[in-house]
Parts: C-alpha cells; sequence; structure tokens
C-alpha cells in the first residue's frame, strides 16, 4: 500500500512538473559602464522586473525562480554585474538555477540618461530570442525603473506562444 501511495505521488510530481511551464530566472542587468556608481541599478531593474513578472504569473505559463533563490546562487558564486566576466559567469548561476529561460539584459549611462537593452536567453543554446527582446530603452538616469514597463511589453508575448 506505502509503495502505491508512493508511486502515485511521483506520478502526480511528473505530470505537474510537466505541466508547470516554462521555468525562468530574471538575473541582474549587466552594468555596461564598469562603474561601481551604477551597480545598483543592476538589481534595481532585475527586482522591479521579477516583481511585474510575478505579477503576470498567475496564467500558469511560465514559473518563475524566486528572486532570493537567485540571489543565493549568485552570491555563491561571489557574481558582480559590473564585472566585465559577467556575461560568461552567469551561465554557471544558470545552470544551478536549473532554468530554460533567463531574463537578462545591460545598461548604459551617459549624460545623466540610461540606455537599456532586455533579452530573454535560450539556456541550451545560450541565445537570445530574436523576436523578443526589449532594445534602445533611454530614460533619464532618476527615471530608470519607467523601463520596466516597456520592458514586460516586449518580453511577455513570449510566454503566450
Amino acid at each position: 500500500m506505502l509503495i502505491l501511495a508512493l508511486v502515485t505521488v511521483i506520478a502526480l510530481l511528473t505530470v505537474s512538473e510537466a505541466l508547470a511551464g516554462v521555468r525562468v530566472a530574471v538575473l541582474p542587468f549587466r552594468n555596461m559602464n564598469g562603474s561601481f556608481d551604477y551597480a545598483e541599478r543592476c538589481y534595481d531593474l532585475a527586482d522591479s522586473l521579477y516583481r511585474s513578472l510575478d505579477a503576470l504569473q498567475g496564467d500558469e505559463s511560465f514559473d518563475l525562480v524566486p528572486a532570493d533563490s537567485v540571489e543565493d546562487v549568485l552570491a555563491g558564486l561571489n557574481l558582480d554585474p559590473s564585472n566585465p566576466q559577467y556575461v560568461s559567469d552567469m551561465w554557471k548561476a544558470v545552470e544551478l538555477l536549473q532554468v530554460d529561460k533567463v531574463i537578462t539584459g545591460g545598461f548604459n549611462v551617459k549624460y545623466k540618461k540610461i540606455f537599456v537593452n532586455a533579452y530573454i536567453y535560450d539556456v541550451e543554446t545560450k541565445l537570445a530570442e530574436p523576436k523578443f527582446q526589449a532594445k534602445n530603452i533611454f530614460k533619464k538616469y532618476d527615471k530608470a525603473l519607467e523601463a520596466v514597463p516597456l520592458i514586460v511589453k516586449k518580453l511577455t508575448p513570449f510566454f503566450d506562444s
């Protein structure tokens, strides 16, 4: 009887995992300037994007990895989005997170303006999804988070396809 119950639980977990949708992680944005002055923006953009996507997650077309899990993995690997090596090192974190897709991007700051790009990456190929990119978003630096609704608008149709 116990064995039958165990088999049933395992079967239900396998079915629910298959139906859960695409597993997605939001990683900090790369600081293309490399200046420590903008390091906080790496996390601000990712946190705001995570919260916006989390609010949309109710349709269950994707499974968003909790932000604290992402933070734990990044801290464990000592990853810094201001480091030029971040892009290659982030794939180590992605492997540990066991996700299907990664959402991240980069930004550059000049003349008190921020230039933001965001992408959905396929983990298997490590390439950005060509139709689902939020590119060339310009905002005043102090209004950088106003870029997030534009990013969400450009990226979320991916999950409906």
